[in-house]
């Protein structure tokens, strides 16, 4: 599924790819490609842990919660290495990054990443939160109902949204803008490239609101 607020951008920038004779252009061009194609997805995993929220399904959706955290984490962490490669400065030495856990995810976001002690506090809870339900789903001195019960009450499905999920892609959104800015300034991206970004970036502050004050949060700029 290609949500239609995504769709004319994407064919844009597909259209950019395959007409771009440069490598790296090209390659920058099929970067943008995916990166918008996720935001795509990303609309369509909301949709399918909506369905199992409001079906009660609250051990479901607490893993489908829990690696969705884990992947825009680790996607925020390449985002920041990306940035830091592009401008030529020292990249984050971090191995393995495909096998930590969300706490130690959570660990480099905060000490490596962003500046943001609130989040910070909502990801920690959130991963107790976790950590506990799958504890006691597997102690016999709790039901599955009270597992379930737990995880509703300490776990709304809006709130995981918009204290967990969009900060974390608003971050990902101004990393990724401000490559686009090096790029351009360096001469490497052409006006009508810039002009598809700009029109994508209004695309998603429609969604996750304005995310242009966010710079002084983000450490590597510091």
């Amino acid at each position: 599924m290609v949500l239609a607020k995504y769709q004319k951008i994407i064919n844009d920038i597909v259209a950019q790819k395959d007409n771009e004779t440069d490598p790296e252009k090209r390659t920058t061009w099929a970067d943008f490609e995916l990166n918008t194609r996720k935001l795509d997805r990303t609309t369509e995993i909301q949709a399918r842990m909506e369905k199992l929220y409001f079906e009660g399904r609250m051990i479901e959706y607490l893993c489908l919660a829990g690696n969705y955290t884990e992947f825009k984490l680790k996607e925020l962490i390449l985002s920041v290495q990306g940035f830091l490669a592009l401008c030529k400065k020292p990249v984050l030495n971090i191995k393995n990054l495909e096998e930590k856990t969300l706490g130690e995810l959570i660990y480099i976001f905060k000490n490596n990443c962003i500046n943001d002690e609130e989040l910070v506090k909502r990801l920690k809870s959130f991963n107790s939160l976790r950590i506990r339900a799958i504890h006691k789903l597997f102690d016999t001195n709790y039901q599955v109902t009270d597992v379930e019960t737990e995880v509703f009450q300490n776990l709304q499905s809006e709130d995981f949204y918009r204290e967990i999920i969009n900060p974390v892609q608003a971050y990902i959104t101004r990393i990724t803008y401000k490559g686009t800015e090096v790029k351009y300034d360096s001469g490497s991206f052409p006006q009508d490239a810039k002009n598809i970004i700009e029109k994508l970036y209004a695309k998603i502050k429609e969604t996750i609101g304005n995310v242009d004050n966010l710079d002084k949060n983000l450490k590597f700029l510091n």
